[in-house]
Formats: C-alpha cells, sequence, structure tokens
C-alpha cells in the first residue's frame, strides 16, 4: 500500500495529488510592461522562498513561478501592488 499524508488541517494526499507550499514572495520581476493599474501579468515572475519551519530533512529553497501559480495566503501581510515593506 502507498504511504499518504495528512495535512495541516488533516485532509489526505497523497503521491500525484497537487498541494500548495507555503512561501514568502522575495521577488516579482515585470515581463509585460503593463503596470498601468498596478499590477504586472503571467509573463512576469514571481520568486518564493519556501518558508520551512525546521523539520528534520526539510531545506531552504526558492523557486520562481509565473503569478498564475501563486495563491494569496489567508492572514498573509499585503503590502499592495506599489509598496515595498520597509526593513529596519
Amino acid at each position: 500500500m502507498a504511504l499518504s499524508e495528512r495535512d495541516l488541517f488533516g485532509s489526505p494526499f497523497g503521491v500525484g495529488d497537487e498541494v500548495q507550499l507555503r512561501g514568502v514572495v522575495t521577488a516579482i520581476v515585470g515581463a509585460s510592461g503593463n503596470t498601468a493599474d498596478g499590477y504586472g501579468g503571467s509573463a512576469d515572475s514571481v520568486t518564493v522562498a519556501i518558508d520551512v519551519a525546521g523539520n528534520v530533512g526539510e531545506k531552504v529553497v526558492s523557486v520562481v513561478v509565473s503569478p498564475v501559480q501563486c495563491r494569496r495566503a489567508q492572514g498573509g501581510i499585503s503590502y499592495g501592488p506599489s509598496t515595498v515593506p520597509a526593513f529596519h
């Protein structure tokens, strides 16, 4: 029998299932040139650092994806399309 797991909310998943990973957007690179409304387009790229909690075997990785591959996390902080967070 194939091994399966349960997600954060107890829903089962296994090999071949689609899952979402938690991460932090570290960069957005515009390719479309269409930023009149403050947003780019699907040809842009988004760099996401995968958020790891430090469990054994987890590795810090970054992925570069199209914006349409991203889903905003519930309760996540939104800086909006045109502002950059201030780091102190």
